[in-house]
């Protein structure tokens, strides 16, 4: 009875050992870091447990356990980063994926045009002048702060690209406008009538009165050397009254090299030969092409057109002669031909049409005749050869059907042919 309560004597040496089935401890295994299993109440004094800083290393990390989430702002350094060998450069590739890829190949990142450089601190990436066109940009894409002072020159702007929303507003009942030395300027709306003369221009100016030229207001002084063009002038503007005389008995023509000039109307006559064309070009005596001046060396090549032929115009000495006697004129699909007549493929062997008819194809015709001139083959339908075959849909109509068709006891439909 040596052995106490929780304590039991070995049998054989006689020692005293720790009974724990009869040991009864109210002690706590807590831990705020690390889970706790069985029965809490398992010692006999308080222990708690915590990791060690640094106990953590690679071996007690399951595969992807460090999450983004887990990092700390600008907790990765070059050192955490397991090297890709000498002269890489860490990027994505098309799918996303991160892969080190060769910093000779780098630049291909950048399609040297709109950004050259390989985005090394040696040879850094950089826009090149020019570069930013339309579709680069997004739609509101260019805000105030992205602008340098008097960065969109007229030129960056396409047509229309300026719209109301995009002008600062100058306030309630403002126009913009000029001034005297072009300085672009918010003027209010009331003083604006003063920018129209209101005799030669009239109006305010807005919507309610346009500006309006009054007609007959502009006049030789208000326009510029060469501002009336051909497009300015109506059909028919220009008068006799509007041309600037050259003198007396002037003609005015184009010279040489097409300089509009006025000539003398005695020299006048050497425009024309006065053989081919007679006449002075005026009212009293007009240019005249005379009868059969046009001669084959006043033709352009294909110049007479066919309709500039009148019917049976060509005769025969105005067509070409031939190469050798007997020739015919044959179509070969594109051109006309010059052929020997032997050549002349002839479908027909005796003269007697009708004779190409070697015999009928089937018993709905016959054939008839000797063949010859005065008994030439011909072809007839054989009595009975019009069959259900040989009869299209429909094609048999009332009036087609002979009135005794109806024996003792009917009636044959006037209209429809029925019986």
């Amino acid at each position: 009875d040596v052995a106490g309560s929780g304590l039991v004597q070995n049998a054989t040496t006689g020692a005293l050992e720790v009974d724990g089935t009869a040991i009864t401890g109210d002690g706590d295994i807590t831990s705020s870091d690390l889970t706790v299993g069985g029965d809490a109440n398992a010692l006999l004094g308080d222990v708690t447990l915590e990791i060690a800083a640094g106990a953590v290393g690679t071996t007690e990390l399951a595969a992807d356990a460090v999450t983004n989430a887990k990092l700390a702002d600008d907790a990765v350094q070059t050192e955490n980063i397991l090297s890709g060998g000498n002269d890489k450069v860490l990027v994505t590739d098309v799918v996303g994926t991160v892969a080190w890829v060769d910093k000779s190949s780098f630049d291909a990142i950048a399609d040297q045009i709109t950004i050259t450089g390989v985005g090394t601190t040696l040879d850094p990436f950089k826009v090149e002048d020019l570069s930013i066109v339309t579709a680069k940009l997004a739609d509101g894409a260019v805000t105030t702060v992205k602008l340098g002072d008097d960065a969109v020159t007229n030129a960056k702007l396409a047509d229309n690209a300026v719209q109301t929303e995009n002008i600062l507003s100058g306030g309630n009942d403002k126009v913009l406008v000029t001034d005297a030395v072009g300085t672009v300027e918010w003027i209010d709306k009331s003083s604006f009538a003063a920018i129209a003369d209101q005799v030669t221009i009239t109006g305010a100016g807005t919507s309610g009165d346009p500006f309006k030229v009054e007609d007959l207001s502009i006049v030789t002084a208000k326009l510029g050397a060469d501002a009336v063009t051909n497009a300015k002038l109506a059909d028919n503007a220009v008068q006799t009254e509007n041309i600037l005389s050259g003198g007396n008995d002037k003609v005015l023509v184009t010279d040489a090299v097409g300089t509009v000039v006025w000539v003398d109307k005695s020299s006048f006559a050497v425009l024309a030969d006065q053989v081919t064309i007679t006449g002075l070009g005026t009212t009293l005596d007009p240019f005249k092409v005379e009868d059969l001046s046009i001669v084959n060396s006043k033709l352009g090549p294909d110049a007479v057109t066919n309709a500039k032929l009148a019917d049976d115009a060509v005769q025969l000495e105005n067509i070409a002669d031939g190469t050798a006697s007997g020739q015919v004129m044959q179509w070969d699909g594109t051109d006309w031909i010059l052929v020997d007549l032997g050549s002349v493929t002839v479908t027909e062997n005796d003269g007697v049409i009708g004779n190409e008819v070697t015999n009928a194809t089937d018993g709905t015709l016959i054939r008839s005749g000797a063949g010859t001139t005065v008994s030439p083959y011909t072809l007839d339908v054989a009595t009975g050869g019009i069959t259900v075959n040989e009869l299209a849909d429909d094609a048999v109509t009332a009036a087609k059907i002979n009135a005794d068709v109806a024996g003792s006891g009917l009636v044959q439909n006037a209209t429809t042919g029925a019986l």
